[in-house]
């Protein structure tokens, strides 16, 4: 399974109109049809005005031909496209791949808060900072429980 966190980074004062536009248009056009949509949130503390998706896919393959999807539908240039792109500063995508041990673990409901953390590292050191990073896992969990890694 392949991971795609989309950000989006809106003018000030247009998330609001991009999350409506999400939901009321982007959303019936495609649904699940292009990627399996695994959450959306917005930014509350750190880089303001930005709108996150999380997008599953079973493979890098499958990806590539989901997202191209969305392009074929109707409508979906002149009511979201078009739109969305007046509205947005500038846009992020990252592939993730999932620790195979601890994985996801998704939350049901709405109104959760999320921190996202970005660790940088040395080269070659990954193998052993995710070794210790599992270690202590069930401690950290007490005080917060993680989502993925």
């Amino acid at each position: 399974m392949i991971y795609e966190l989309r950000i989006y980074t809106t003018r000030p004062g247009m998330i609001g109109e991009l999350v409506k536009l999400n939901t009321e248009v982007a959303w019936k056009l495609r649904g699940n049809n292009h990627g399996t949509l695994v959450g959306c949130w917005t930014s509350e503390i750190g880089h303001l005005n930005q709108f996150y998706h999380l997008w599953s896919y079973p493979s890098l393959a499958e990806r590539e031909t989901l997202r191209a999807g969305p392009a074929t539908l109707d409508g979906w240039a002149e009511q979201y496209t078009s739109k969305v792109r007046t509205m947005m500063d500038h846009q992020e995508n990252m592939l993730l791949n999932l620790d195979p041990v601890v994985g996801f673990r998704p939350v049901e409901g709405k109104g959760h808060v999320y921190e996202l953390r970005v660790y940088r590292g040395r080269d070659g050191r990954l193998a052993n900072w995710l070794a210790d990073f599992r270690e202590v896992l069930p401690e950290r969990e007490k005080h917060s429980k993680i989502v993925g890694l």
